[in-house]
């Protein structure tokens, strides 16, 4: 989450955040992100990054990428929700071959989060997995999310 607080600050949306772009060191003790060829640098004013191109890995796109609007940085927040969520459960939030289809429930399907037993990590996911962008949790907020806090 901190990597995501970094990007953000400093005016990098990344786009493409999943588990094949997360490396661990030997250890275990620290983690990368990586691949961001497909990120996008913004202004370091505070604003949002406006960005419109549909890019990103299908299955992590948040529901806002899928949609002819501007989107912002807030897509970083959805992709890391769902890579807790595969984190959590071992399997993908949303599992569909047909792109139209994995589409429609990335738009609109229902989160299904009753592999999740731990209740902190439920809620973490559903905040950062908001439809709603406006409501979704931002990344230097979720530092302060009680599941961090333990």
């Amino acid at each position: 989450m901190e990597v995501v607080v970094y990007l953000h600050k400093n005016g990098i949306a990344h786009r493409d955040i999943k588990p094949d772009n997360i490396i661990l060191n030997k250890e275990k003790t620290q983690i990368t992100l990586i691949d961001f060829n497909i990120s996008k640098r913004g202004p370091l004013d505070g604003h949002a990054i406006k960005m419109m191109t549909r890019t990103g890995t299908p299955h992590f796109k948040a529901p806002e990428m899928l949609r002819d609007f501007v989107y912002d940085e807030r897509v970083d927040e959805w992709m890391v929700g769902c890579v807790i969520y595969y984190m959590a459960t071992g399997r993908i939030p949303f599992n569909e071959n047909n792109e139209a289809k994995l589409n429609k429930m990335i738009l609109e399907g229902a989160i299904e989060t009753f592999d999740i037993e731990d209740k902190m990590v439920k809620d973490l996911v559903l905040r950062l997995m908001d439809r709603n962008v406006e409501e979704r949790l931002l990344a230097k907020n979720a530092l302060s999310h009680e599941l961090f806090m333990k």
